[in-house]
């Protein structure tokens, strides 16, 4: 009898292990499933920032994201030299961001990291509509393949070379990134 419990206690933690759901983090309300899956590859999230702006005295909500890599890290210059998948979540929290706001940040953003390649247009071209709260925009980078844009749920298009994958992710995560908390974050320190 002794014996059937004992074997009945370690099934019951076997199947639970192995029925466990992926985890989850949470930021601002939003849930980051952990691990995720790419193309066939496990991707570990690495790290969540919030994007906030004051204005006058109040800090206003932008966004909250996710960058998945294939092996957490700190170090924002070794993932841009690696040459493997990323993948970045920004979910929406305020209530309106303008077409305009967008592709003139990323204009900027481009531009302060000293890149200026045609692909920037095709990106920008992407952007057709304003953003509005819990709407997603997902950039997703795979070795071999390009930079996946996806916005609103729906796959824009795939701009070639791992250029422009650590242009884009520059903005976020190199040492220069203009917003340091948002780098920070993203590094999980």
């Amino acid at each position: 009898m002794k014996n059937l419990f004992l074997h009945s206690v370690v099934l019951m933690v076997i199947f639970s292990l192995i029925a466990l759901p992926a985890q989850a983090r949470k930021m601002a309300g939003v849930e980051f499933e952990d691990p995720i899956t790419i193309d066939g590859t496990k991707l570990t999230l690495n790290g969540l920032a919030l994007r906030t702006k004051k204005v006058l005295f109040m800090n206003f909500r932008i966004y909250v994201a996710g960058l998945y890599l294939l092996d957490k890290t700190q170090d924002g210059e070794a993932i841009l030299a690696s040459d493997t998948p990323r993948h970045l979540v920004t979910h929406f929290l305020h209530s309106k961001v303008t077409r305009k706001q967008m592709t003139d940040a990323w204009k900027e953003s481009f531009t302060r990291h000293e890149y200026q390649d045609k692909k920037v247009g095709q990106f920008i071209a992407f952007y057709s509509e304003d953003f509005k709260k819990g709407e997603q925009m997902i950039f997703t980078y795979l070795p071999g393949k390009g930079t996946t844009v996806t916005l609103r749920g729906k796959v824009c298009g795939t701009i070639p070379g791992k250029d422009f994958a650590d242009a884009l992710f520059s903005i976020y995560i190199a040492q220069n990134a203009g917003l340091p908390r948002i780098r920070d974050g993203l590094l999980g320190k």
